[in-house]
């Protein structure tokens, strides 16, 4: 990735040479491929949010997601959780999967539902179909629209259109921030997949909010 070098407060930031980030504010995403995660070093950096791993498909959860989702709030981090759609599965049964393991409360991130190119796919009116009831069954629970997670040329050829309403969390990792071929705005992008962070071993995604942090507290549940 072509990106220019700087350091903040102990994190690694990419920062995009021909656009100004300064005003947005940096978060992370993890699941157990961190391991064990330094919250109380985290806290020490400019890392104001964190969207932890929780489900996948019907009947999987992230071994950390607990640990995690305890010790982001102890940090006084605002935290989300997401859930890894499987295309073939039930969407009811992954929402209920997800349901079981996730306790949203004020000041938490909207549910997220990460939906991504996988080697076999079904046709793109049954993916909408699913991510669709996914997404409703959220919203009627947790009383707030769910955010989708998906890279840029994945909503392009699958989602543009078809879900106006929702704060969309894209991955993008190039020199500018993220253009939809349907005009909507990203909620937050995720820039690099290759972040160094104080208090995390292994690399980990860097995403930026876009607004400050009244912005992102208004995101939250009420």
């Amino acid at each position: 990735m072509k990106y220019s070098i700087v350091f903040f407060a102990l994190i690694f930031v990419v920062s995009c040479s021909d656009y100004n980030t300064n005003d947005y504010i940096i978060g992370i995403d993890v699941s157990h491929y961190q391991d064990d995660v330094d919250w109380r070093g985290i806290r020490d950096t400019r890392i104001s949010f964190a969207i932890v791993k929780a489900t996948e498909g019907t009947n999987w959860h992230d071994r950390y997601f607990e640990y995690n989702w305890k010790l982001i709030e102890q940090a006084g981090i605002v935290r989300g959780a997401y859930h890894f759609f499987n295309f073939y599965s039930s969407p009811e049964q992954q929402f209920e999967n997800f349901a079981k393991h996730v306790h949203l409360k004020k000041g938490d991130l909207p549910p997220v539902l990460d939906v991504e190119h996988a080697k076999k796919m079904p046709s793109k009116e049954k993916i909408r179909e699913n991510v669709r009831i996914w997404l409703r069954l959220a919203e009627k629970k947790y009383k707030v629209k769910p955010i989708i997670y998906t890279g840029r040329s994945f909503y392009d050829d699958y989602l543009s259109g078809y879900f106006p309403g929702y704060p969309l969390w894209i991955a993008s990792y190039g020199k500018k921030p993220p253009e939809l071929a349907d005009g909507l705005a990203w909620t937050i992008w995720q820039y690099t997949d290759k972040g160094k962070v104080k208090g995390i071993d292994h690399s980990v995604d860097l995403n930026y909010f876009d607004g400050d942090k009244n912005a992102l507290k208004n995101l939250c549940i009420k």
